[in-house]
């Protein structure tokens, strides 16, 4: 490995549990890579040990190649923000911020120039004199904010920070750490089960699923060429039909079943070969329209045909309910069309994820 942050082969038990098995990851100097995935995955464990706050029973952590395996959170070089913010009730927002380089006995004048260079990068100018009590939500966030940052710390953790928020704070809050980071040109390892958050934020995301990882890539790389039937689904391509496929060269042979057209598309980067497969895809990235107009071309597309029992409008588009016979399908669509009305769904080859089905 190459990079600045380094993790080798790094396993954690908690009793007789394993709960990361074997992970290997290079951050970048200067890099912003979120760890995502679903509660229970390994993604905070993943963190807390590269903070120092668990011990790999096997595997290594280097920083700038210099082993911190077996080092103490402490002599690490890197700050954590915390989901709970974890400010001190009793202490006013420069005190906070202070508090880190107290601890390291920075000199009482280089301190309050940095806690104000803080304020300022954070919008916190007027609240230097508050208690944490007395600040929103999103002031608190960027006061836990500020103290990880006061120490100059070559990486920072974020566990969640974002969570306790409100949907539009987190909205501002997202944008400016996200911003911070780029001017500082500091190493950021984030942790999220939101993935509009890592997508948003994040030069690279790492997906991880049952204490590995499942899948590194840009945002753009993991959301439109996810390499596993779990990636597609958790990067928002729940709907899930059940197909027959016939790998020929670099094409493939959709043959015609009870609910879908036979159809040929290219074949790609799909690691697909012939048999039983299930095809995903996203609720909006599908055409639909009446049975009884003129048929879609399903030129490079999985043509499907089902019922709508459902119809509801959460803004921008309408939302339909669709049933394959037993299944159900989410199709989003400019037009609104009626309960009980027989659709077709095209759904082109770019944005039909194929993978085998075990």
């Amino acid at each position: 490995m190459d990079g600045y942050l380094d993790i080798s082969q790094t396993r954690v038990r908690y009793g007789d549990a394993e709960i990361l098995k074997g992970i290997d990851l290079s951050v970048r100097k200067g890099e912003f890579v979120a760890l995502l995935g679903a509660s229970g995955c390994g993604k905070t464990t993943l963190l807390r040990t590269i903070a120092g706050f668990n011990t790999p029973t096997h595997g290594r952590i280097s920083i700038g190649g210099r082993d911190v395996t077996r080092q103490p959170p402490d002599k690490r070089g890197m700050a954590l923000v915390f989901q709970s913010y974890a400010l001190w009730p009793h202490m006013t927002v420069d005190q906070n911020i202070g508090y880190g380089l107290k601890l390291r006995r920075v000199d009482p004048a280089t301190a309050r120039q940095r806690v104000d260079e803080m304020k300022g990068l954070l919008g916190l100018q007027m609240l230097g004199q508050r208690k944490p009590a007395e600040l929103s939500g999103g002031q608190r966030q960027r006061v836990a904010l500020g103290r990880a940052l006061a120490i100059s710390p070559d990486i920072l953790l974020l566990d969640e920070p974002l969570s306790n928020l409100d949907a539009r704070i987190r909205l501002t809050v997202r944008h400016e750490i996200s911003a911070l980071q780029r001017r500082l040109g500091i190493t950021a390892v984030h942790v999220t089960h939101d993935r509009e958050e890592a997508m948003v934020m994040a030069d690279r995301i790492v997906i991880m699923n049952g204490g590995e990882i499942a899948q590194t890539g840009t945002p753009q790389q993991v959301y439109n060429q996810p390499n596993s039937d779990f990636v597609a689904a958790f990067m928002g391509a729940e709907n899930v039909v059940e197909i027959e496929v016939n790998a020929v060269w670099n094409s493939l042979e959709i043959g015609e079943g009870p609910h879908n057209r036979a159809a040929l598309i290219n074949r790609g980067e799909r690691p697909i070969v012939s048999g039983k497969a299930i095809a995903r895809f996203r609720s909006e990235a599908v055409e639909m329209k009446s049975a009884g107009e003129p048929a879609l071309s399903g030129r490079n597309a999985l043509v499907l045909h089902g019922t709508v029992v459902q119809v509801s409008y959460p803004g921008g588009l309408w939302r339909h309910v669709v049933h394959l016979g037993e299944v159900s399908l989410i199709v989003d669509s400019q037009t609104r069309f009626d309960e009980g009305a027989a659709v077709e769904i095209a759904v082109p080859e770019a944005a039909l994820y194929i993978f085998p089905r075990h």
